[in-house]
């Protein structure tokens, strides 16, 4: 039967491989036919030795019904035989007798001897045919039953070589069939094989698409999820340098606003300092050095004051440089004052100078 091919004949030209389950299916068919050939020739060998039994047989019905009873028979003949025999010789000796010139009365009395022996011959012919006849029924009887049991064993041969030839075509057609369910088995083991190396490959190819897609939506996701983080962070990023700017815009602004408090602090200390500078400040020499308080009043008009005097100090009470102011409103101008100076400020309600008052000693 044709055979589709598979894998198993997939091997190069060059080769002397087969496919196994090939091997098989050729060997199968072989097996049947050399048991059947065995079968055949155990068969064909009884059969030969039946006929040869049966021929042995018939040969051996033939020689009792037909050789022995004419060796028996030739064993009677030879006495009648020999009656005649010794009746011959009478004439043969008259023969000699009559040449010899002897008389003839001797032959003339040999006559009725001669003469009863046939006699003899002829009575005794009837017995020896009815024996004969005897031997030649009983010879036929034997060999019809030899004949009979000769066509039983035969039909018996026959009987049992046809019986013997429908075992072995039983037997042939037996192994046909099973080698024909080997061989279908075979092939629907392949089928089977080959449907599920099929269903396989198909879940194998499944379960890779399946993969496949799977670990690209990953990836989609991942990319997606990357995308998302690095908008965030660039979003971060913005409001970051957003931050920053209000920052720096706040800090700019701040800046700005201490500058300009500075600066209005500046210009207001400014003014004060001015304003202060303009108050009349007394500078008295409280030792006897000349030109002490002159030069105490030429350092304040370095600074800026404008209305500074120099004088000799004739109060009491003083023992110190120190800067001296009667009215809160002389504060500002004794306090800038004793900063240019290094004196100490006080008040003295009572002090009667109009002004500030600077007091030194050395």
């Amino acid at each position: 039967m044709a055979y589709p091919a598979d894998r198993f004949d997939d091997v190069p030209e060059y080769t002397d491989q087969h496919g196994a389950h090939r091997e098989a299916f050729a060997a199968a068919p072989a097996a049947g036919a050399a048991g059947a050939t065995a079968a055949g020739g155990g068969g064909g060998g009884v059969l030969k030795w039946l006929l040869a039994a049966a021929a042995a047989v018939l040969l051996l019905g033939l020689f009792l019904g037909l050789v022995l009873p004419r060796l028996t028979g030739g064993g009677d003949e030879p006495v009648a035989g020999g009656d005649a025999s010794t009746s011959e010789p009478a004439p043969a000796a008259s023969s000699p007798a009559t040449e010899s010139g002897a008389a003839p009365a001797p032959s003339s009395s040999a006559d009725p001897a001669a003469s009863s022996t046939p006699a003899a011959s002829s009575s005794a012919d009837p017995a020896q045919a009815s024996q004969d006849a005897e031997r030649s029924q009983a010879a036929a009887q034997s060999a019809a039953a030899a004949q009979s049991a000769d066509a039983a064993r035969s039909r018996a041969a026959a009987e049992s070589a046809a019986a013997e030839s429908a075992a072995a075509e039983s037997s042939r057609a037996a192994a046909s069939r099973s080698t024909e369910e080997a061989a279908q088995a075979a092939a629907a083991a392949e089928a089977s094989r080959s449907i599920a190396a099929e269903a396989s490959r198909s879940a194998v190819a499944e379960a890779s698409r399946s993969i496949a897609a799977e670990a690209s939506r990953s990836a989609a996701a991942q990319a997606e999820a990357s995308r998302s983080a690095a908008a965030q962070a660039e979003a971060s990023r913005s409001a970051a340098a957003q931050a920053e700017a209000s920052r720096s815009a706040a800090a700019q602004a701040e800046a700005s606003r201490s500058a300009a408090a500075e600066a209005e602090a500046s210009r207001s200390a400014a003014a004060e300092a001015a304003a202060v500078k303009k108050n009349p400040v007394i500078v008295y020499n409280a030792t006897r050095i000349n030109d002490l308080a002159a030069s105490y009043a030429a350092r304040l008009e370095d600074e800026g004051f404008t209305r500074v005097d120099a004088r000799n100090w004739r109060g009491r009470g003083v023992t110190a440089d120190v800067v001296l102011y009667n009215s809160p409103a002389q504060r500002a101008t004794a306090e800038a004052v004793g900063r240019e100076l290094g004196f100490p400020v006080e008040r003295v309600p009572n002090l009667q100078v109009n002004g500030v008052a600077v007091v030194v000693f050395g």
